[in-house]
């Protein structure tokens, strides 16, 4: 078996399921959680959900991703209704601080619903 394998990738959302064998998670979980920048932009990689099988990757990343667009639509209302504005998507950061969709403004939030959308289709053809 390969040691990594990427079963997915999506540019648009910044996520990915990586397949490696279960005696070696831990070490490609603490070498990605080193990565500080790729292509010389800075970057925190994080481990979401770590699963027995690509079914339960899946399942989990469409849940994520259900959720992620509840709490920006939650984001949006708020903006709408007049609340104090903050930092588009302030509590998508990383530990490092570096925000997981950088530059994220409202009017970008439709263009990741359909890429989110896009991405669960993607998804379920895996299995």
């Amino acid at each position: 078996m390969d040691l990594l394998l990427v079963k997915y990738l999506s540019t648009q959302t910044k996520v990915a399921i990586v397949r490696t064998p279960f005696d070696s998670f831990r070490s490609l979980w603490a070498s990605a959680s080193m990565v500080t920048n790729i292509n010389r932009e800075p970057c925190a990689i994080r481990v979401l959900h770590v699963g027995g099988t690509l079914r339960s990757c899946q399942k989990f990343l469409v849940d994520y991703n259900q959720k992620l667009l509840i709490r920006w639509q939650a984001q949006l209302r708020d903006l709408s209704a007049g609340a104090s504005p903050h930092p588009p998507c302030s509590s998508l950061r990383s530990p490092l601080g570096f925000s997981l969709f950088p530059d994220v403004e409202p009017k970008q939030i439709k263009d990741l619903e359909q890429a989110m959308a896009k991405d669960k289709d993607q998804l379920m053809a895996l299995s």
